[in-house]
């Protein structure tokens, strides 16, 4: 279960503050939401991994976010009246679809609800939250995507109105299908199908009613705080409008998707490594990187490798398997669903054992942790940076690589042997070659490493 808030989609950056839609529903299909709705059903699938997942899981926002959410709208009602109401309203939420079975002359538009599941509850700790969990009838829409458009938070944040949010994604999803064949987008849609789309039913029935509540509006929009630049002209049939041609094209200050190497080349030292021990633990690499940075505690920064291997160390007492294709998907099912909340408040536990291990590093190890303290902000190319204008000794670099790894003990039979093989590979991490850290080590270390062949390995 994901535990998530409306906070990280005012200040986080990261990939979980993508969202991917299938191109069908966002071209074809036609949903009336709130702009508070429509922001947070993106971010709840945000949250999804839409490459990997078979199904939904449940999610949470607190009602301290939501109560954050609606007092960002000006309202008469009390708090305590508007969040039963916008909890009833999201609950009702549907989108139509256009069907291809025809009812006199006319095609049969099909209607479903965004989610199966609303409910409120208190969570561990005894706070209020609402769990949702999305339709099953949105799994083809939203799981298993190859052909997708994505919206980052920073777009759909400075939206006002609920027509512009529609409007940009249909744009959106109209210009990533073109945008290498062609600079500049032209759709025409009809006034009936502009409609479907806002799902408007009877209202705004008169064009310059449409066009002054719902169409300059989106335009402007779209124009101020998105990624598209857009302009559009009426075309009539005798004396009434029938259609309206939308131009459009990327603006010069274009959003991009995230890139994950980008994204892995800004994490911190100790980030980097809880990253790699994940992925070598056959975690997927956007889950792993998800994992990573959502983690948020005071103790635990500067030692996320720590927590992850105390993590992998609890889920090894725990499991039969052998194969680490099986750990890997464990791992998710056990750690990204927060199942470990549930066993034995375990979360607690490492966090203990972090705080132990941190204390015994500060008495007997004081060069690993002044290390592990600066290198808490910098990412791996900063710290090494740094380090090497200090002209310390190679030791002294590798010390931050204090045993932390999460190493089978079917495969070592010597402790030394083991934390130098740790060391070795921190400083092959971080650019250094094998000849470099072999002639920086003791005689007796670099007699074990010529044991295993370690300048014979490529």
């Amino acid at each position: 279960m994901y535990l998530v808030t409306m906070k990280d989609l005012k200040t986080t950056k990261q990939i979980q503050n993508v969202s991917r839609i299938k191109n069908e529903l966002l071209i074809y299909g036609g949903y009336k939401l709130s702009v508070n709705e429509q922001k947070t059903i993106l971010f709840l699938i945000a949250q999804i991994d839409v490459f990997n997942q078979e199904d939904f899981n449940v999610q949470r926002i607190s009602l301290s976010d939501l109560t954050e959410i609606l007092d960002t709208q000006k309202s008469s009602r009390s708090i305590n009246e508007r969040i039963p109401l916008f909890i009833s309203n999201l609950s009702r939420a549907r989108y139509i679809i256009e069907t291809d079975v025809k009812i006199g002359s006319n095609y049969a538009v099909g209607y479903q609800n965004w989610f199966d599941r609303v409910v409120p509850i208190k969570d561990e700790e005894g706070d209020k939250c609402y769990e949702f969990t999305f339709s099953q009838t949105l799994k083809q829409y939203l799981l298993k995507l190859k052909e997708y458009t994505y919206f980052s938070k920073e777009e759909i944040i400075g939206l006002k109105s609920s027509f512009s949010v529609r409007l940009f994604q249909f744009l959106k999803a109209k210009r990533g299908l073109q945008r290498k064949r062609k600079e500049m987008s032209v759709e025409r849609l009809s006034i009936e199908r502009i409609r479907f789309m806002f799902d408007l039913g009877d209202k705004y029935s008169d064009f310059r009613n449409l066009r002054k509540r719902v169409i300059d509006r989106a335009i402007d929009d779209i124009n101020q705080v998105t990624s598209i630049d857009v302009t559009f002209k009426t075309i009539k049939k005798g004396n009434t409008v029938q259609w309206i041609e939308f131009t459009f094209s990327d603006s010069k200050e274009k959003i991009e998707e995230p890139n994950l190497e980008d994204n892995i080349s800004k994490l911190t030292f100790s980030q980097l490594r809880a990253y790699k021990m994940l992925v070598t633990y056959n975690v997927d690499e956007n889950i792993s990187f998800s994992a990573v940075t959502r983690l948020k505690n005071s103790e635990i920064e500067g030692f996320e490798d720590w927590y992850f291997n105390e993590v992998i160390g609890m889920l090894e007492k725990r499991t039969k398997y052998k194969k680490s294709t099986n750990k890997g998907g464990l791992f998710v099912d056990w750690f990204v669903k927060k199942k470990y909340y549930n066993d034995g408040s375990m979360f607690s536990i490492i966090q203990e054992n972090i705080v132990k291990r941190k204390k015994e590093l500060r008495v007997n190890d004081k060069i690993t942790w002044a290390n592990r303290m600066t290198a808490k902000e910098l990412t791996k190319a900063e710290f090494f940076d740094f380090y090497k204008n200090q002209n310390k000794p190679l030791e002294e670099f590798i010390g931050i690589a204090s045993p932390s790894l999460h190493i089978d003990t079917d495969t070592i039979d010597n402790e030394g042997k083991e934390e130098l093989l740790q060391r070795v590979k921190a400083g092959e991490d971080n650019g250094l070659s094998k000849e470099m850290i072999f002639n920086g080590l003791p005689q007796e270390q670099k007699e074990i490493l010529l044991k295993e062949g370690y300048l014979d390995k490529k």
